[in-house]
């Protein structure tokens, strides 16, 4: 059956005539032969129910009417669908508005660029699970950004965010573990502060704690494949992500005395294809478990 409009009339609401010769739907009430109980056949219509030409407002669960005005020559025996939304089936009727929200959904779907690929890399977010290292001086609240965060930037911060401010000639900066090596990006929030102009900060990653306190060219440590050791501007009231890179440690340093550097979140974003393992080592031998786990989680990564 095709339907020519569905017409929504709010409590209130002046509700519009239904046109001569149209099935209507009025407050959940549908067009049925009441003598049989059932719908009407085709070419004939229930002219007992076809006498008021407006459909009350208020008339469903949801607080407005639905009307469907469908052509006569097209009317058919009733699909599922037809009775679920034309009250063959009253208690199915709350149905209406999440399946049209669903229905919405898809079509903003379907906006995707013919030429776009879905990506097989998923992503999750990694809290930090401790603060391994601070600097002696010009650090504040750095507990605090292991407590729960929202994941966005607010207007109004839960704690008092981590202040990083450097003295001249001594950066003040934070080292925090992500408790597992990962290959991915960290995101760092940034909340209101009194002056708007970006602050610049240091990071380098390191699959341990001596390679992300190294300086470049110290400890092996390099930039090669990817920008382990970069000084990136930070935005205020939001989020800078800074990699890829692999790594388990990030450390963060505020460089300029003049412009402190306030952190209201920092997160790691783990990205790996979400495979199922295919197979399985075990043996008496615990650390050559471990050995096996190990190698098998970096080549899934």
């Amino acid at each position: 059956m095709k339907m020519f409009a569905a017409l929504l009339a709010l409590p209130g609401a002046k509700s519009a005539a239904i046109p001569e010769g149209c099935r209507k739907f009025a407050g959940g009430v549908s067009h049925r032969n009441s003598a049989r109980n059932e719908f009407a056949p085709e070419g004939r219509w229930n002219k007992q129910q076809d006498t008021d030409s407006v459909a009350p407002a208020g008339a469903n669960a949801f607080g407005f009417g639905i009307r469907w005005l469908t052509p006569p020559a097209n009317f058919r025996e009733p699909s599922g669908f037809d009775r679920v939304f034309h009250g063959e089936f009253p208690e199915a009727r709350w149905l209406a508005l999440p399946i049209l929200l669903v229905l919405l959904a898809g079509s903003a779907l379907a906006q995707v660029p013919a030429n776009a690929e879905l990506s097989p890399i998923r992503s999750w977010f990694i809290a930090p699970t401790r603060v391994v290292w601070q600097s002696e001086s010009g650090v504040k609240n750095a507990a605090n950004l292991l407590q729960p965060k929202p994941g966005q930037a607010v207007l109004k911060e839960p704690q008092p965010p981590c202040v990083l401010t450097a003295t001249e000639g001594k950066p003040a900066g934070i080292l925090l573990d992500f408790g597992t090596e990962l290959n991915g990006s960290v995101e760092i929030f940034t909340p209101i502060t009194p002056g708007k102009e970006p602050r610049s900060v240091r990071v380098r990653f390191g699959e341990s704690v001596s390679e992300a306190m190294a300086e470049l060219g110290e400890r092996d440590a390099q930039n090669d494949h990817a920008m382990r050791d970069q000084t990136v501007v930070l935005p205020w009231l939001g989020k800078k992500t800074v990699g890829p890179s692999g790594f388990r440690f990030v450390r963060i340093d505020a460089l300029d005395p003049k412009t402190p550097v306030s952190l209201s979140q920092v997160r790691a974003v783990l990205q790996m294809r979400d495979l199922p393992r295919v197979g399985s080592f075990r043996c008496s031998d615990e650390r050559l478990n471990k050995i096996w786990e190990t190698g098998a989680y970096t080549v899934q990564l």
